[in-house]
């Protein structure tokens, strides 16, 4: 395991020699359908413009086209990402490696488009360094991460590398994997860990003194017709999805469709509330389409469960955000739904399925009281909501202050600092060469 290596940073002298238009380069995610992935472009573009005004930011995307619409108010640009050399050879080598657990890169994606130009390289995202749950209890697993690779490459041609809005970890036991990532990660400029977990998980992989804590960047999205409409909220919000299962037992059944269809009815009955059944991912693939899954899960309920139930389908996080605000309480798997509901004042249980759930809950909360595994739901999630319920008022008033400390101290966090002071290290692509 490496030891963790002390960035340093020759700050520029005086304003006058900083770049007046740096180019922060944004990768890492696979789509705005999903609403996290959209706060965190939002949210992080306007950290990089608290340090910049006049920052040039490109969001690098497999889906461009439609992408564009979901920002088109953000003032970015959003740059279609291609494909690299693909010969039949390489498409072998590369079913051979994963196969055999060796990280090869057959050049899936033509990094040179992402990185001509850049000034930082901003890897952004959620899970982005990780290794699901149902395969760490392999002896050994494929690990190959194509963030690390164009981590690689950007130290190769001297371009900085920050991680923004990201939970890490676990890598496992297998050693490989775990050096593979650590390796990397202490190479990076920064990585700023939206919670405490994460931080604590990478100080034992030997990774720490390029770390801080910084909110995850859905915090500072916020939606100007804003009100406190929460004393007049009518349903219980219901978001589950089909990756929580997934990264869990590695595939989705029948038999899980049915169980959380009675799930559900019970937390109605339990709290006597109709059901908003909220997607916060739209995939174009239906394997990881909240929305898809949630009519899977409201189609298995009684026609007396239906009758007070309905599945709607946001159109990106802001309305996502305005949906929540009909709900009095939410549970949420996909954890930036969770952060999307307590940024309005719903009192939230988080359904955890990895460690950055119960992270965000003690980021929140102060503890992990409202956290819960996904795997315990059926037992514990009933009397969970109940207990909720009971001190809604109480928790409501916490999130309110909580959030306003949360977007009013950014700049004043050490995390923001350690990122403004990367940002004000860097020489501009043009000075590199």
């Amino acid at each position: 395991m490496p030891q963790d290596r002390k960035t340093t940073h020759k700050l520029f002298e005086s304003a006058a020699v900083r770049p007046e238009q740096p180019v922060f380069s944004l990768y890492g995610i696979g789509g705005l359908y999903n609403y996290g992935c959209e706060a965190i472009v939002r949210g992080t573009t306007r950290m990089l413009r608290e340090v910049y005004p006049n920052a040039r930011v490109r969001y690098f995307s497999p889906r461009a086209r439609d992408d564009v619409r979901q920002v088109a108010d953000l003032g970015i640009e959003v740059v279609q990402l291609r494909a690299g050399r693909r010969s039949m050879l390489l498409r072998v080598l590369n079913r051979v490696a994963r196969t055999l657990c060796i990280p090869f890169d057959s050049t899936r994606e033509n990094y040179g488009v992402v990185l001509d130009g850049t000034d930082v390289l901003v890897s952004i995202g959620g899970d982005i360094y990780t290794i699901p749950a149902y395969l760490r209890l392999r002896r050994r697993y494929p690990y190959f991460n194509k963030l690390v690779r164009i981590g690689e490459l950007a130290q190769e041609r001297g371009i900085s590398e920050m991680v923004v809005g990201a939970s890490v970890g676990p890598f496992g036991d297998w050693m490989p994997a775990v050096n593979y990532y650590s390796n990397h990660l202490c190479d990076v400029d920064l990585i700023c860990c939206r919670e405490r977990r994460s931080m604590t998980y990478l100080e034992s992989i030997g990774v720490s003194n390029n770390v801080c804590l910084l909110p995850d960047p859905a915090f500072f999205v916020e939606d100007e017709g804003a009100g406190n409409g929460w004393v007049h909220a009518e349903y219980l919000g219901v978001n589950l999805s089909p990756l929580s299962l997934r990264e869990i037992n590695g595939a989705v059944s029948d038999a899980d469709i049915l169980r959380l269809a009675m799930l559900v009815q019970c937390l109605m009955d339990q709290v006597s509330m109709p059901a908003l059944l909220v997607p916060h991912v739209l995939s174009p693939n239906p394997g990881d389409n909240d929305s898809v899954f949630l009519r899977r899960v409201y189609n298995a309920m009684d026609d007396f469960h239906r009758g007070r139930a309905k599945v709607i389908e946001p159109t990106g996080f802001l309305d996502a955000k305005r949906q929540l605000r009909r709900c009095c309480l939410v549970v949420a798997a996909r954890m930036h739904c969770a952060v999307n509901a307590m940024c309005e004042g719903v009192p939230t249980i988080l359904l955890s399925y990895s460690q950055k759930a119960q992270g965000m809950c003690e980021f929140v909360y102060g503890s992990d009281r409202w956290a819960l595994p996904l795997t315990e739901a059926d037992e514990k999630l009933p009397g969970k909501l109940v207990e909720l319920q009971g001190e809604s008022t109480k928790v409501h008033e916490q999130l309110v202050a909580r959030i306003l400390d949360i977007r009013s101290t950014l700049k004043t966090t050490s995390g923001f600092k350690q990122l403004e002071h990367v940002l004000l290290s860097q020489k501009t692509n043009s000075a590199r060469q």
